[in-house]
């Protein structure tokens, strides 16, 4: 952005490196946004496409008080900076072509609060846990060529339950469901060619002992 420099004293230029390529373009995008009314679909969109491609912490934070509607005041408030030695953790970012349908399968298949959703740009929470979803047409392209990719791991209460959930919403299996306890064992009955069958009545860990039990398809057990 070449008039980057002129625009010195423009609100939340100071949070933007102009030597950083991203940033210079990040800022444009957060200037065009203040051309149109608030709330505004453009507005929006122009804020998205900014922090989609800001490279330093105090430009992202400066875009997201924008959408989060903590910026919309032009008074200027005096902040005062505070060195820390460590590092705070803010987010895992995740790359995504259908923002909203991630989004979704975080909310309704591991029980996720959305704090922000639009079709460019998600955060979403689970207790401390951030997570942010941007709108990428090439996300696989990118994560490889770029060499990052996350992986995030979970504890659920219910594994079947949940597991039938996330299929439901476009997830698929890598492999067999291991047990912790049962899975070596399992998976030599698997490869041994015997007939066999597996009943894992976890949601009997509260009945009394010796009641005769009906096995029925899927995990429906009946207790007699």
């Amino acid at each position: 952005m070449k008039d980057f420099p002129s625009k010195r004293g423009d609100k939340g230029w100071e949070s933007f490196d102009y030597t950083l390529e991203r940033d210079c373009l990040s800022f444009m995008y957060y200037w065009q946004s203040r051309e149109h009314r608030n709330p505004s679909e453009q507005r929006t969109s122009a804020l998205e496409q900014g922090l989609g491609v800001a490279e330093m912490e105090a430009a992202r934070n400066v875009i997201l008080e924008e959408l989060e509607g903590k910026g919309v005041s032009e008074k200027k408030i005096q902040k005062q900076t505070v060195s820390l030695m460590a590092a705070s953790f803010r987010w895992i970012l995740q790359l995504h072509k259908d923002v909203p349908k991630a989004a979704r399968f975080y909310s309704e298949g591991l029980d996720f609060s959305i704090n922000v959703c639009s079709l460019r740009w998600a955060e979403l929470q689970s207790g401390s846990l951030k997570v942010a979803l941007v709108h990428s047409p090439n996300e696989q392209q990118q994560a490889t060529q770029k060499g990052y990719s996350s992986l995030l791991s979970f504890t659920v209460n219910d594994m079947n339950n949940t597991v039938t959930k996330l299929m439901a919403l476009g997830a698929e299996l890598d492999g067999p469901i291991k047990y912790e306890v049962h899975g070596k064992g399992e998976d030599l009955l698997r490869e041994s060619g015997i007939p066999y069958a597996i009943v894992r009545p976890c949601a009997l860990t509260e009945e009394p002992a010796g009641a005769n039990l009906i096995l029925d398809q899927g995990d429906n057990i009946t207790v007699l």
